[in-house]
């Protein structure tokens, strides 16, 4: 399978983690001592992956240590309880899931509150203009065509899936198109059984010269295979 979407997933999180920071972007002395990233979730996930990929960036660029501080737990909750009652000062920060905003409606009492500003302002902050009409279950701010999140459009693989089990055979090849291959003129993209070794996707996966997996290197054993012609220049001295 081509996808491109962990590329978009990183963009939407920098993109939220630079608005966070911009509080105290223009304090002179900031920062002065070593910060602290909250992540809600256990290490291994895209949050904590994020968070170090993010916090070894800004210790390079700002020369202090940027602590990642896992605190999983209710969703996420605990850790955006934890960041909301700590000082304002741009010390504590964290980056915020749609878990927290899903949790703003089935939750009477939080630590924290998405919808108003608190008093130490430490949440809020997360959720520059528009971003707060979000959390309106009636509003919606997204871009035309735009996907939160990929289910390899599920609904199409259970009718396949049923379609061939009441048939008594395998899925076949090719059978479930998503929407985004349906939709792609240049067939760039491509849908399929890696366990099934005649598969296109799976012949595809195996072309060692141009496949590569986003950050395979932590083992994550990702299902999406990106195809490109890799060009190296010179090395610089």
């Amino acid at each position: 399978m081509t996808r491109i979407i962990m590329r978009r997933a990183l963009a939407i999180g920098f993109a939220g983690f630079a608005a966070a920071l911009a509080v105290v972007a223009d304090a002179a002395d900031y920062p002065a001592r070593p910060l602290r990233y909250i992540v809600g979730f256990a290490p291994g996930g895209i949050n904590d992956i994020l968070a170090r990929i993010v916090g070894q960036k800004l210790n390079e660029s700002w020369g202090h240590a940027v602590i990642v501080d896992n605190r999983p737990g209710a969703g996420g909750n605990l850790a955006a309880g934890l960041v909301a009652k700590s000082t304002a000062d741009g010390y504590t920060f964290m980056n915020i899931s749609t878990a927290h905003a899903i949790s703003q409606t089935l939750y009477a009492r939080l630590d924290y509150s998405l919808e108003r500003e608190p008093a130490t302002g430490n949440l809020y902050r997360f959720w520059p203009e528009p971003m707060p009409e979000m959390l309106n279950p009636d509003v919606t701010v997204r871009g035309q065509g735009v996907m939160e999140k990929c289910t390899f459009c599920v609904q199409r693989i259970q009718t396949a899936r049923q379609t061939a089990k009441d048939a008594g055979r395998p899925i076949a090849d090719g059978e479930v198109v998503p929407a985004c291959a349906q939709a792609c003129p240049a067939q760039a993209i491509t849908f399929g059984n890696l366990r099934d070794p005649q598969s296109r996707v799976s012949q595809a996966a195996d072309d060692a010269a141009r496949g590569y997996h986003a950050l395979h290197v932590l083992n994550t054993r990702p299902a999406i295979t990106y195809l490109a012609k890799v060009k190296r220049g010179p090395v610089e001295g």
